[in-house]
């Protein structure tokens, strides 16, 4: 006997209007109706134009590279690894090798898609694709302007974990990835 709340029909949208938007995001007003007829309002964060985004774990001589910036948003300098958004056009991979050579500086021979995750479900649709990149090869940054005094820092994939389990990070993107990719490098 099927579970009566999984047998029942997904919510059904009634509108949807663009509340507000910018370069980066948008965010959208929807009335729904519930599978118990119940008529509710929903705020939807949309980001750039395609609700992707990439993330990647660079391995280069057993070490992590990662970017170290400040992020106005939090008023505090932050340990990441390098991802952004998948524009239109390209694919979850072509994302992921712009985004490694814009914020590092570095270009990869080896891919390997290790996972997909939603980082916000509540009140966002967008969906992150998680890569390992190896065999590095280094070229230049191509920084966007609130990038630029993002500094590069290279830590040892045993040390990385190490401070995973102690909480060292904050970035859910970073964390999330590297929780993807232990299996992979431990």
């Amino acid at each position: 006997m099927k579970n009566k709340i999984l047998s029942k029909k997904p919510w059904t949208k009634l509108s949807e209007k663009i509340d507000y938007k910018n370069p980066w995001f948008c965010v959208t007003h929807e009335k729904f109706i519930t599978p118990n007829h119940s008529v509710g309002n929903y705020y939807i964060i949309h980001t750039n134009n395609t609700d992707r985004s990439v993330f990647i774990v660079p391995i280069k001589n057993n070490k992590i590279i990662f970017s170290y910036q400040y992020r106005y948003t939090i008023k505090k300098w932050s340990l990441e690894l390098p991802g952004g958004g998948q524009e239109k056009g390209y694919t979850a991979l072509t994302a992921a090798k712009k985004e490694l050579e814009e914020e590092l500086g570095y270009t990869a021979k080896s891919w390997k898609k290790i996972g997909i995750y939603n980082p916000w479900s509540g009140p966002c649709a967008e969906q992150c694709t998680i890569f390992i990149a190896n065999n590095l090869t280094k070229t230049k940054q191509n920084l966007e302007e609130t990038e630029k005094g993002l500094k590069i820092k290279e830590i040892s994939i045993a040390k990385t974990y190490e401070m995973l389990d102690n909480g060292k990070f904050s970035d859910c993107q970073t964390i999330a990835a590297l929780t993807f990719a232990r299996k992979y490098l431990k």
